[in-house]
This record gives C-alpha cells, structure tokens and sequence, in this order.
C-alpha cells in the first residue's frame, strides 16, 4: 500500500491527476451550456406558423435590454397580414429601444415597399442615437436565412433566431417567404459568432452604407444613381445641392474621355465634360440619391449648359448602375481653370480614383 501511495503521488499519478482535472474543468462548461440552452423550432407546416413566430419573436425583442442585432428582407404590405407582421417587429424594436437597447438593423433587400420604409424612417427620426440602419450598396442575391441575436452579453438571456426561406407560389408570382424559423437561447457562443458577423458586415463600407436619417432613408431605398466625373465627386459640394446623396461607389465610365470645351456658368474658364472615346475611360463618384432632388441638380448645373443623360456605369468590382450624368453642350476649346483642375484632382484622390487617372488629371492641372 505504501509503494502504491508513493507510486500515485510521486509517480505517474500526479499527471494523470493533473490531467483528469483539466478535463473535467473543460467538462464543466460544456454541461453547463447543455443545461442552459433551449431551442425552439416553428416550421411552416405548423398551420398558424407565421402567427406563432412572430408572436414568439416579438416578445423576445421586446425584452430585450441589451443590444439587437437583426437582418431581414422587411415585408411586402399589399396585404393586411404583412402589414400586420410589419408593425408587430416595428413596435417590438421600438419596445427595445424604449427600455434602452440599442438596435441594429441591416436592410438585406434595396428595394423595399412604402410602407416598411415608412417605419423604417420613423425609427430613424424618433431614436437616431440608439437604432442604427445598414444596408448594401447593391441588389445582392436573397438571402438563405435572416438572423437576430438578442442580449448576446447576458449569459442566460442570450437568443439566436435563424429564419430560413423557401419558395412559393401566389398564383404565377413566385415569392421567398418564410419557411423555419429556430430560436436557441441561452448559448452565448452562438449568439456572440452571428453578432460578431452582422457587425463585421455593418462595418465593410465596401458591402454596406450607414442610412443615418429619414431623408437619407428615401434616398437611399426609393432613389435613384448619379455619376459624378467633376467637382460633384466631391461630399461637401454634393450633399449641399442634394442632401439626400449617398455615396454607393467609386464607379467607371467605358469608351468615354474627359474633356473641357465648355465654359464655366459661375467660373472662369472651360469646365468638365465627357465625349466618345472607344477603349477609353473616365472614372468618378457614383451618388444614389432622392429622384425629387434631381431637378435642384439640374438646376445647379444650368439646362443651358448641360443635358442630362443615362448611362450604365461599372463600380471598380464591375457591377453595373444605370446612372444618370451630364454632358456639356460644347462652345469652347479645352481651356480649363487651373483652381478648378485642382479642386477636381483633390476631390479624385479623396474618392480613391485608381492611380493612373490621377497621374492623368495631374498632367492637366501641370499643363493648365
């Protein structure tokens, strides 16, 4: 007995104890979240499937005391049970960020119904410090699931919903409409992954734009693209003849070339235009803003003076935009304003125009 005893902790049995304790300490967590998790599933063939779930996922929203995370589509509200679905999540956000919680949102679908927008536009001007709107720059594919994470920092209340789609048939118009729905709480893992993934998608100003007001909001979902070549690449002269602009890209113009051969309304000098040139390029800012505010961008760059046009404009990734630009109508040699070169030179490397445009207008603005 005695050799055993000196064997056990003299011996091998110190690290096989050693050992036996670390798993057991791992062990521990892993019961632990066993116990603490409960999944939920509600699945379209659950006759009242759409009533339950939302109910279920406005009460937990509606709890909420932390943070929401939530991706989704919005809804179609051409009909009443969609427009009834839509205010059951609007009030439930709104419940949240009454309690103090703030709210996340990325708006997975640009092309949205009035009425969803409306209430999205109302969150946006009664808690614009605590909602926060996000949206990607382009029509993208459906999405295979939506997702929500709820108080993901509270290890007991945390809650995960995964809602997946499927396809139906409403006479000949084929729709995704909601098809499971699964709700895990209290795995905190879980929770903090997707949350950690909604903001990493939130934060890509590549995928992604900040919708920070109602004006924006309209703009945004029901406007339309400009593409900028001139001093309009530049935000502040931008914004400040159309506060709705939102920048969606840095865009390219094919067969296209930069030209002066008109003089300025309200500057000395000749000012930017475009004339065909096949294999060429011109590059600039690609704005989407209000269809309203294009008549106030008409204005500021004179009917006289240029005719608008449409164009299909690539972003550098190669996504096309239909994009509405000017033209100039021509009365003059290439006599460009030195300080206007130069302001359209800095407005081109605040917006990240690819090095060889800069080169380009640089050359100018040394000639000028």
């Amino acid at each position: 007995m005695k050799e055993f005893l000196l064997w056990l902790f003299g011996g091998l049995g110190i690290p096989m104890l050693a050992w036996a304790t670390y798993q057991f300490r791992r062990l521990i967590p892993r019961i632990l979240l066993r116990r603490r998790v409960k999944v939920a599933t509600f699945t379209v063939a659950q006759g009242a499937y759409m009533e339950d779930f939302y109910q279920a996922f406005a009460e937990k929203i509606s709890a909420a005391r932390q943070n929401v995370y939530i991706t989704g589509e919005g809804f179609d509200c051409s009909t009443p049970a969609g427009r009834g679905f839509a205010r059951k999540l609007i009030d439930a956000m709104r419940q949240a960020l009454d309690n103090g919680a703030r709210v996340v949102r990325i708006q997975t679908r640009t092309t949205i119904d009035s009425t969803w927008l409306g209430h999205l536009k109302g969150l946006l001007a009664d808690y614009p410090s605590t909602f926060e709107l996000y949206s990607p720059l382009v029509s993208s594919a459906p999405q295979v699931a939506s997702l929500c994470v709820i108080d993901a920092e509270d290890v007991d209340r945390n809650t995960t919903e995964f809602m997946l789609e499927i396809n139906r048939h409403f006479g000949s118009d084929r729709r995704d409409v909601a098809g499971t729905a699964v709700f895990v709480t209290g795995h905190q893992p879980l929770a903090e992954t997707i949350r950690s993934r909604i903001v990493n998608v939130s934060r890509d100003r590549e995928y992604a734009a900040r919708i920070r007001t109602a004006e924006e909001a309209e703009s945004f979902f029901h406007g339309e693209y400009y593409f900028a070549y001139g001093s309009n690449m530049c935000p502040d002269q931008m914004v400040a003849r159309c506060p709705s602009a939102i920048k969606t890209s840095t865009g390219v113009l094919p067969d296209m070339r930069l030209v002066f051969n008109r003089r300025g309304t309200y500057r000395p000098g000749s000012v930017a235009s475009l004339e065909p040139a096949p294999g060429e390029r011109v590059y600039g800012v690609i704005w989407k803003m209000s269809t309203q505010e294009f008549a106030r961008l008409d204005e500021a760059e004179d009917p006289t003076a240029y005719r608008r046009e449409e164009a299909t404009v690539y972003s550098l990734q190669g996504m096309p935009y239909a994009c509405h630009l000017y033209i100039a109508l021509p009365n003059a040699e290439d006599s460009p304003d030195p300080e206007y070169l130069a302001h359209m030179l800095k407005c081109a490397k605040d917006a990240g125009l690819p090095t060889g445009y800069l080169r380009a207008l640089e050359a100018l603005t040394a000639q000028s």
